[in-house]
């Protein structure tokens, strides 16, 4: 569910399988099960690998999101953090890999995407990020660092 809504009170909820192995085995592995057991292991593999990025995005997300709740356990993000996790509206549409919230007003302090490709345009997500928070709720004080990009492949 978005990070800023109340667990009561949602009906916005996206469930994910929280085992990887598992959850790789359905999307990627399962759908080719028969034809590996029939002996097309060798010429299904290269379809393996192409869904393989597809299957990474959401993975690589959460990673991010946990880290963002290590450090903010740490006391890295400041005092006060309360929440840690995705937002996403239908009216303008837009999804943000994380927010964490702070306060008890629960106002946004962090906002970040995490992307799986080869390359990335830090200016162009920077500025996209910037549109995207101006969608959350209660906007709080954003802290800014220096313009990156966590990018791996």
């Amino acid at each position: 569910m978005p990070v800023t809504e109340s667990v009561a009170s949602t009906r916005r909820r996206i469930y994910r399988i929280a085992s990887n192995f598992l959850a790789f085995w359905l999307s990627v592995v399962e759908p080719y099960k028969a034809e590996i057991q029939r002996g097309f292991g060798r010429s299904v593999l290269p379809v393996l690998g192409a869904s393989l990025d597809d299957h990474m995005g959401g993975r690589w997300e959460e990673a991010f999101r946990q880290h963002i709740r290590r450090m903010a356990d740490a006391g890295d993000l400041g005092e006060g953090v309360v929440g840690v996790g995705a937002f996403w509206t239908d009216r303008p549409p837009v999804e943000l890999d994380c927010v964490a919230l702070a306060g008890r007003g629960r106002a946004a302090r962090l906002v970040g995407e995490a992307k799986w490709a080869r390359r990335v345009s830090a200016g162009g997500l920077v500025r996209a990020l910037q549109r995207k928070a101006e969608t959350l709720p209660s906007l709080a004080r954003i802290l800014e660092s220096s313009p990156g990009t966590w990018c791996r492949r």
